[in-house]
């Protein structure tokens, strides 16, 4: 695979992460949820598509401002394999991989923060965020019209899912990170991400 294949793209941060909540919704849900928004503006896949850029892109924002306290310079990038990985999966039944890029750090200790940056914070910072778009969509079912509960459901389950897929702890994944040092605030979001998708 050719080197620049792996680099990240010269594209401004803001389209950036347009583009990768757009791509992320194309892995979750195939190429006929952009459709969805046309032909069925507060249908349960409008939900997904609006969901999952709204929370890709508060996610990456929140592992770059986390880092930013942790004393990094933090970017949020694309790659070309990264981005292509991702939209293919969107082909692809009961497969969607998310990773069209990620938040480039470069760390160094301060005056005011001698130590090393706590990575497991970072990578968790961008799943509590997830969670709580989740937490926030399906409370509101309760208290807003009925014609509004399937768009909800699909902005709280896509975010479930991004959370859930996320804390798989095997490397790159934020998982990996968190349960090597949080092993308890692991298990806790883990559960509060089946619990999401599943009731």
């Amino acid at each position: 695979m050719p080197q620049s294949f792996l680099r990240p793209l010269q594209i401004v941060e803001p389209l950036a992460l347009i583009i990768a909540g757009i791509a992320a919704a194309i892995a979750l849900g195939g190429p006929q949820v952009i459709l969805a928004l046309y032909y069925d503006a507060l249908g349960y896949h409008s939900g997904v598509i609006v969901g999952a850029v709204i929370g890709m892109i508060l996610h990456e924002l929140a592992h770059k401002y986390y880092a930013i306290r942790e004393g990094c310079r933090a970017s949020y990038v694309l790659t070309p394999f990264g981005l292509t990985i991702t939209l293919l999966s969107g082909f692809i039944p009961f497969i969607a991989i998310i990773s069209p890029g990620y938040v480039a750090l470069i760390c160094y200790p301060t005056s005011w923060l001698p130590r090393e940056p706590r990575e497991d914070l970072i990578a968790a910072s961008g799943i509590a965020t997830n969670l709580i778009l989740s937490f926030i969509a399906r409370l509101a079912c309760s208290i807003t019209p009925y014609h509004l509960h399937l768009f909800l459901a699909g902005f709280a389950q896509i975010n479930a899912w991004m959370a859930f897929f996320n804390l798989l702890p095997i490397p790159p994944f934020d998982g990996h990170r968190i349960i090597n040092r949080m092993a308890g605030i692991w298990l806790a979001m883990f559960i509060a991400s089946l619990l999401m998708l599943f009731l």
